[in-house]
């Protein structure tokens, strides 16, 4: 009878360890994932400039300016130095 209780304490402490584990991985992995993410959106706001943000060539950076760019693109032309041929 006493080898029964002993036993049935000794699978009820390992379970209780075991979901003290489960939880804290949980816990460092879903830490984990919010520090990528917060590193992701640190690269983000480097990269990509704010709506709003002036350039350097004498338009702010808006959707509303797409069309402007647009245009500007169609009508590049490439420089004789520029021509790899």
């Amino acid at each position: 009878m006493k080898r029964h209780r002993v036993r049935a304490r000794l699978s009820l402490v390992v379970t209780a360890v075991l979901l003290v584990v489960l939880v804290g991985l949980i816990g460092i992995l879903g830490g984990a994932k919010n520090d990528k993410e917060a590193v992701l959106e640190e690269i983000r706001s480097e990269i990509i400039p704010a709506e709003g943000a002036e350039t350097d060539y004498g338009t702010q950076l808006s959707l509303t300016s797409l069309p402007q760019y647009v245009e500007w693109w169609y009508t590049l032309r490439l420089l004789a130095e520029s021509d790899d041929r």
